[in-house]
């Protein structure tokens, strides 16, 4: 009996460490690099606006070895990101606030930058389950404010308020193809264009480094419906999605011959006057071939 409660005891004991290693992170939880399903953007990223004051401090304890922060009345850190959730990083101290504030599509937050140890890259805020699409985040320094990195989806990215996303976007499906145009974006370098089977995504990448404002989709199956958006990109960044855009490709339909009398009546042998309308045709429908028409 012993044995058997020791063994069971020793099986309780390696199983807890293993379950607890896939547990998500919480707030508070030091964080050091993005968990699976999150990418990671350093404070001091050029999409990252600055307004008032603000101080980058070199410091190897910190998310790529820097930090932004500030206490001046008024100050803010902004930014805008695609995708559906959202983690602040930066390090937690006796000399931060409890009350430090966030503002993500005009509602505001609270979190806590307080504790009464040191502790480096934490993180102190999560935003979860937002629609995917764009969001406009305002940090604002409230007493002494701090942020080390931010964290995202890692289908998401920061969007450059500089470049504009492509306007008029459509989608014409034919025979094993589907053609795009939209209009260009001024100082847009090249367009990704991304691709989904369900309306609003997600969209997985189709093709990169696209030059002008067309793109032919020769990877689709006919009788599929595909939605597509496209994003602008310059030397190093995207701009959000374009509008969406759908488009189903089909087999060329078989030329059909229609035949309308327009007597009421007509005897056998008789003379008649019929409207006779070839349909399902275009220029290329009879190139290089050879079609008789027997009315007998």
């Amino acid at each position: 009996m012993k044995k058997i409660i020791l063994t069971f005891f020793v099986a309780i004991m390696l199983l807890v460490p293993f379950s607890s290693a896939f547990a998500a992170a919480t707030v508070g939880q030091e964080l050091k690099t993005p968990e699976a399903g999150w990418k990671r953007y350093e404070s001091n990223d050029q999409k990252v606006l600055q307004s008032g004051t603000w101080t980058l401090v070199s410091n190897a304890n910190h998310s790529n070895g820097a930090y932004l922060w500030s206490s001046s009345a008024g100050s803010s850190l902004s930014f805008k990101f695609y995708g559906s959730k959202m983690r602040l990083i930066t390090a937690m101290a006796t000399d931060r606030n409890t009350l430090a504030q966030v503002t993500v599509d005009g509602t505001v937050y609270s979190y806590s930058e307080y504790k009464n140890t040191v502790q480096y890259q934490t993180l102190v805020f999560e935003l979860a389950g937002l629609s995917t699409g764009p969001h406009t985040v305002k940090i604002s320094a409230v007493g002494l404010t701090s942020l080390d990195a931010i964290d995202i989806d890692d289908t998401g990215y920061l969007i450059d308020s500089n470049i504009s996303a492509p306007t008029n976007l459509s989608a014409i499906g034919e025979n094993g193809k589907i053609d795009l145009r939209w209009t260009a974006v001024t100082g847009a370098t090249s367009y990704v264009v991304k691709r989904s089977t369900s309306s609003g995504g997600p969209y997985d990448i189709l093709a990169t480094n696209i030059t002008s404002a067309v793109y032919t989709d020769s990877g689709v199956t006919n009788g599929v419906t595909y939605y597509y958006v496209v994003t602008a990109m310059d030397a190093d960044s995207e701009s959000i999605n374009s509008n969406e855009a759908s488009a189903t490709p089909l087999p060329p339909l078989k030329p059909t011959l229609d035949v309308s009398i327009v007597d009421e009546k007509v005897k056998v042998g008789q003379e008649f006057t019929a409207n006779i309308a070839l349909k399902n045709v275009n220029n290329s429908t009879f190139a290089g071939r050879n079609y008789s028409l027997d009315l007998a």
